[in-house]
């Protein structure tokens, strides 16, 4: 589906394990999910801007065989459940100190929340092409999982997927969809009020893959989804792998330093985040701070 350039909409990326919840190595299990406190209130202050949340993940347990895409998904629920309990426990913290959330108002936010949905469900392009009834017809969410060392440029392997190309950064990228073309793997669909898409990546190294970050194909897929300006969008997480999964889509890039963030933030890492901050909530602080400058 094009989207008019008019009409494109900025959006934060967002890592899960170890950026929105505690870090799991392959999360299998729902009552493992831990949120970080203050996730929902970083993540509208996002959505009242105007920006889409959008997870991008990976989750090669599944190709691994440490995990099935059920219990993925059992484990993304628990994440958009616990995300929507934090976000009530704060209203109500703000109706009893009497605050902007008055009881009055809570039927009007969730009534917006439900045309926000359905806003974001009617950009999506889901093609004609039957599922066939396929589980891997779901949509990707990711998982956490233990962060890989990125190789040098010259170790990469040469024989990348057809669609890769050089970027001005000298780094191997997919090239951008073109507009009404179908993703090689399901797209992403409205979650929450406060998640507008997941996609996740199943596929496990050393298989190449334009989809599996540090490659950018699931943010282009959203992009394309979605109707999303890149250039006035972020990407947000712990991993090297975020960081160059950002730098190749055209976003800003933020570290933080939850989850392996604190490992991460000492190492030398090409290209370098714009940003390395303590944790979500911080996240936001900057990205509300810079949201009107745009990366060339």
């Amino acid at each position: 589906m094009s989207h008019p350039a008019a009409n494109l909409r900025p959006a934060v990326f967002l890592d899960r394990d170890g950026t929105l919840m505690e870090e799991v190595h392959y999360c299998a299990d729902p009552a493992l999910v831990r949120l970080f406190p203050g996730t929902a209130a970083a993540l509208r202050r996002l959505t009242q801007r105007g920006f889409l949340c959008v997870i991008i993940t990976n989750q090669s347990g599944i190709g691994r065989g440490l995990l099935t895409e059920a219990q993925y998904h059992a484990v993304q629920a628990e994440l958009l459940r616990q995300l929507g309990t934090q976000e009530e426990e704060e209203d109500q913290e703000l109706r009893n100190s009497g605050g902007e959330e008055k009881s009055g108002n809570q039927e009007t936010r969730k009534e917006n929340e439900r045309e926000f949905r359905e806003q974001v469900r009617s950009q999506m392009e889901f093609g004609n092409e039957e599922t066939q009834g396929k589980e891997d017809q779901e949509i990707r969410n990711s998982g956490g999982e233990k962060p890989e060392e990125v190789r040098p440029e010259s170790e990469r392997n040469s024989g990348e997927p057809e669609g890769f190309e050089e970027n001005s950064r000298g780094l191997s990228e997919a090239t951008p969809p073109e507009p009404g073309a179908r993703a090689p793997h399901p797209k992403g669909v409205a979650d929450s009020s406060l998640i507008a898409a997941s996609y996740f990546c199943p596929d496990a190294p050393p298989t190449p893959s334009p989809r599996r970050k540090p490659e950018p194909g699931m943010v282009w897929e959203a992009a394309r989804d979605l109707g999303i300006d890149l250039a006035r969008s972020w990407f947000v997480g712990d991993k090297a792998a975020d960081i160059q999964c950002g730098a190749r889509a055209g976003t800003r890039t933020i570290l933080v330093q939850t989850g392996y963030g604190a490992q991460t933030a000492v190492q030398s890492l090409d290209p370098a985040p714009d940003f390395i901050v303590k944790d979500i909530a911080a996240a936001v602080d900057v990205i509300v701070q810079n949201s009107d400058a745009i990366r060339p």
